[in-house]
């Protein structure tokens, strides 16, 4: 019963019978997996009480993309500005261990969030799930510069405190051009989150950026032996005079001058060729992400047109396998958006082939000591692919299981710089991938 204890529900109101069949289904997947797939595959709604509640815990900021499944302008509730950029769950009738979830706004999900017995709590439909904590504010997050920028807008926190986020260009290219990734809502997302009043920059000032990031890793110390992530989007033309190699490693270059070589520095662009790989890693870059989306050869070109268009998927993966030369086994760590191989009308129809194209993927990429990571497809309202269903939780979960089981096969370090795995341990917020052990 929301908002009180969890009592009888309604007939055909959505309940634990579904987890618990999966539960059965996949013995050797941990039950953390399964629900946290569930939960990012579907979104979760909060009641105001449990906004309430969240309040003075560390809001949403990580904002490249929205990561919901409602548009700002029509969050009933503000929930842009008052929800917890993750959950932490925990107990519950399957006694779970901590896991952490990124939030993901829908109203049309099963799950909510809201009090039981007093304390937050997150239900699947009436039945109480699991004990909900919302992640502790990072000390600098209400600190604010000369001109009243605030350092969380610069340089927001994710995956519970361990990932310092500098997007320094919020805007992709490849939208002037109808080129953009289709389950992309980067420059879109961009417009609805200033029209929210939220302070929100385009593009960060590297002057700007140096002072949080010393805030951050000197003054504060938090996190103390975590990483820095430097991301934005594609490039067609220059940025402040610069190539987009050149703008990127100009902010590498000036974050490690500033805080030092203690902490694992991201960087994630486009695929690079070796040579200008090795630019990067003397600039100071020690993972880096190039993002391959999905595998299938259609449907890259189909859902990625400007990655295709300007680099073409075959010399795109060539450029990932070579940078392994560059940055050692755990330092490329590209993404695939996992589900979108499914999205309408070009999509695989059934779980099996999906789960057979990307497993290939997975399995070429980590024989060649790549270590790709999995970010679970947000079905976002303003991109492309708005108002699709998302993947069916089986292709999530087998998806999962594939990833462990192929990292295990080629005795692969952890994605580089994003925490540990296991259940109970993982940090990682957008998929349950590092989840997965036991």
């Amino acid at each position: 019963m929301i908002g009180g204890t969890a009592g009888s529900r309604s007939l055909g109101e959505p309940g634990l019978e579904e987890l618990e069949a999966f539960f059965k289904r996949f013995p050797s997947v941990p039950s953390e997996v399964i629900v946290k797939e569930d939960v990012l595959r579907l979104g979760e709604s909060y009641s105001d009480a449990a906004l309430q509640a969240a309040e003075g815990s560390q809001l949403k900021a990580y904002h490249i993309f929205s990561f919901d499944r409602v548009q700002v302008g029509k969050m009933r509730l503000g929930e842009s500005l008052r929800a917890p950029e993750e959950i932490r769950i925990q107990g519950g009738p399957y006694r779970l261990r901590p896991t952490v979830i990124a939030t993901r706004v829908a109203y049309d999900s099963p799950y909510r969030v809201d009090l039981f017995e007093g304390k937050p709590a997150l239900f699947r439909g009436a039945e109480f799930l699991a004990h909900v904590e919302f992640p502790r504010k990072p000390r600098y997050y209400d600190d604010a510069l000369e001109d009243g920028t605030l350092c969380s807008e610069l340089t927001p926190m994710c995956f519970w405190g361990h990932l310092a986020v500098a997007v320094v260009l919020r805007n992709c290219h490849y939208f002037s051009t109808q080129e953009e990734c289709l389950f992309c809502d980067m420059n879109s997302n961009f417009r609805q989150q200033k029209e929210s009043g939220r302070q929100y920059t385009a593009h960060k000032p590297l002057d700007k950026l140096i002072k949080v990031l010393k805030k951050i890793f000197l003054e504060k110390k938090e996190p103390e032996s975590h990483a820095l992530l430097v991301s934005g989007g594609a490039f067609l033309r220059k940025v402040d005079e610069k190539s987009d190699l050149d703008f990127y490693r100009v902010y590498i270059e000036a974050g490690k001058e500033a805080v030092g070589h203690r902490w694992p520095f991201v960087l994630q662009t486009v695929a690079r060729e070796k040579e200008e790989c090795k630019r990067l890693k003397a600039a100071g870059v020690d993972v880096h992400h190039s993002n391959f989306e999905v595998w299938d050869r259609r449907l890259f070109a189909i859902l990625c047109p400007g990655k295709e268009k300007y680099v073409g998927r075959d010399e795109w993966l060539k450029r990932v396998v070579d940078s392994v030369e560059v940055f050692g086994e755990g330092g490329v760590c590209p993404t695939f958006v996992s589900g979108v191989e499914m999205s309408l009308p070009h999509g695989f129809r059934n779980v099996s082939d999906a789960v057979k194209s990307t497993a290939e993927g997975l399995d070429f990429l980590m024989s060649h000591g790549v270590v790709p990571r999995v970010t679970q497809w947000c079905v976002e309202p303003t991109s492309a692919l708005a108002g699709q269903p998302p993947a069916p939780l089986e292709y999530h979960v087998r998806i999962a299981e594939t990833w462990y089981e192929t990292w295990k096969k080629y005795n692969l370090p952890p994605v580089g710089a994003y925490g540990p795995m296991g259940p109970g341990r993982a940090v990682y917020s957008n998929s349950a991938f590092m989840d997965m052990g036991s």
